[in-house]
């Protein structure tokens, strides 16, 4: 490794669409200001994977770090585990180089040990990269960190996003993102202070609420907009929590033009949402927003630990309805007390409160320090492969009978394992990656919803 204070940033996100690995825009910028140099070998765009780290790895590097953006594709009718393809990756990176490998990430930061010591990696960072893996450089770089044979975690202390640096936006290809992807992402908070049973949200970045300052995430979408990127992503959990940074940020992208620039989508909570949020969200550009809501039936809400009930839903399809704003419902069918009952009530609802378009997914992904996984008397590291938990009152042929309730309804994605035109999985859905490619832009839901 010599006197290198190169780092090699490794995107191990093969899914296609891709999404953009917007972490690597962030820690990079933290890293430079730190004196380190930094490349990415973004291997969603790999024909070749062995072939291309064989090569990369020609050159010497101070370390390795590589984004675990998922542990699989969270959906109960495939369960593709990514972590295999992701152990034969660092393989062929062992078999290339020396460097340390340090591994991070949303995915990765739900269990870091067991997938450290699964993959074979040297150290891991939980939580945010900008604070903690400068310093692992440092020490890596003047040799000060003690080698014991076993993998060592760092947890980042989820602190202020004032003191991060401004992204340039230059490391990640946002532009190739852009058309193989359809949107560029931009992050305007970090934590989750809900009280969800399955949410892995709070354990990755914190319970506490740490919003970025809205100068910030207003030069980053100028630099997306330089490049020809006018569809965003805000990538927060939610969006309108805490609503007075929402509301503040739309204010001032009103202010200055920019939504008359860009289209945007995000994910909200059904509350708090009211008339006068819904007039700053249409005169800012929203295009879209997904309303993670579950269930409509009270057991089930209150079961799930949603704070959320019917009147909420009504009141968001009454607004969005009312100033055009397209809006999508997740329904997450075989929580807690689940039944045919619940699930019919559900879709009824749905049905009259006229969404865009809703999409089912069946079954709870479990994770570790969940709510939730008290229900799963597992080992810690059978977390590793999906672990789905489904109410066992809902019989059996639960798709066959969800089917029947949503008919030829065309505002509905329902389970599919293959690739479908209802199919909700958008992990290598060629319908999808055909229709960005051929000039489609937006969220994948209004994408697929547009071809119907």
């Amino acid at each position: 490794m010599g006197n290198s204070r190169k780092i090699l940033l490794l995107n191990t996100n093969l899914v296609k669409p891709p999404v953009a690995p917007i972490a690597f825009d962030y820690i990079g910028s933290a890293l430079a200001d730190n004196g380190f140099e930094t490349e990415l070998l973004d291997l969603n765009f790999s024909g070749d994977i062995k072939g291309d780290l064989r090569k990369q790895l020609q050159e010497s590097y101070l370390a390795i770090a590589a984004t675990i953006r998922n542990t699989d594709d969270c959906y109960y009718l495939s369960r593709d585990n990514f972590l295999v393809k992701i152990k034969d990756i660092i393989g062929h990176i062992r078999e290339y180089s020396a460097a340390p490998v340090i591994l991070g990430g949303g995915g990765f930061s739900v269990m870091p040990l067991e997938i450290t010591r699964y993959l074979g990696a040297d150290f891991g960072i939980a939580g945010d990269g900008e604070s903690a893996l400068p310093g692992l450089a440092e020490a890596i770089y003047k040799n000060t960190t003690a080698s014991t044979g076993r993998p060592r975690i760092l947890k980042s202390r989820c602190g202020s996003l004032e003191k991060y640096p401004l992204s340039s936006r230059e490391i990640v290809d946002n532009k190739r993102y852009f058309d193989r992807g359809g949107m560029g992402s931009v992050e305007t908070k970090r934590g989750c202070n809900q009280r969800c049973i399955y949410c892995a949200d709070p354990l990755i970045k914190g319970k506490r609420l740490r919003v970025r300052p809205v100068r910030t995430v207003l030069e980053e979408i100028k630099k997306l907009l330089s490049k020809g990127i006018d569809y965003i992503h805000f990538c927060d959990s939610e969006f309108n929590i805490p609503i007075c940074h929402a509301r503040e940020l739309l204010g001032q992208i009103i202010d200055k033009r920019l939504g008359d620039k860009i289209k945007w989508y995000s994910y909200m909570s059904p509350v708090p949402f009211d008339e006068d949020f819904i007039r700053l969200i249409k005169k800012s550009g929203c295009e879209g927003i997904n309303f993670g809501i579950d269930s409509a039936h009270k057991t089930i809400l209150g079961n799930l630990n949603r704070d959320h009930n019917i009147g909420d839903l009504e009141n968001i399809s009454k607004l969005c309805s009312k100033y055009r704003i397209k809006f999508m419902f997740d329904l997450l069918i075989g929580g807690p007390g689940e039944d045919r009952h619940t699930i019919k009530y559900t879709i009824d609802a749905v049905k009259r409160l006229n969404p865009t378009c809703v999409g089912i997914s069946y079954g709870i992904r479990v994770y570790p320090g969940t709510a939730i996984a008290d229900r799963a008397a597992v080992d810690a590291t059978d977390f590793l492969r999906p672990i789905f938990f489904i109410s066992d009152k809902m019989g059996e042929d639960i798709i066959g009978y969800t089917n029947m309730l949503v008919s030829d309804d065309k505002r509905f994605f329902i389970g599919a394992c293959d690739k479908n035109e209802k199919n909700y999985n958008y992990n290598e859905n060629l319908i999808l990656q055909k229709a960005i490619i051929s000039g489609h832009r937006g969220a994948y839901w209004d994408i697929l919803q547009r071809l119907r």
